[in-house]
Order: structure tokens, then C-alpha cells, then sequence
């Protein structure tokens, strides 16, 4: 079930690609700066990001 919907593009960070979170997805996670994330990557093609618990 899709509660809400975001989107951001992959852009270039120095040598790299990569994404910013929203702020309402941080706070969903209840994630700050510093905190490590989780990526899980699933057999559908999708990605599940969970906040690590401490």
C-alpha cells in the first residue's frame, strides 16, 4: 500500500551519482544526520530503505 508517493532525480556528486531524501521520508524514518540506513533490494525490481536500529 502506497501511503505517499515521492520522486527525486540521480544526480552528480563529485565523482559519484546519488539522491536526496525528502525531509517528510527522513521523518518517517526518524532518521538524522549521521544516522546509517539500510537498503534492501528485493526480486520485484524495488528497494526498501529502514533506518538501523542502535
Amino acid at each position: 500500500m502506497v501511503v505517499s508517493k515521492v520522486e527525486r532525480k540521480v544526480t552528480k556528486i563529485g565523482n559519484s551519482l546519488g539522491i536526496t531524501l525528502p525531509t517528510e521520508v527522513l521523518n518517517y524514518l526518524q532518521a538524522d544526520q549521521g544516522d546509517e540506513l539500510t537498503f534492501k533490494l528485493e526480486n520485484n525490481g524495488s528497494v526498501s530503505i529502514k533506518k538501523c536500529k542502535i
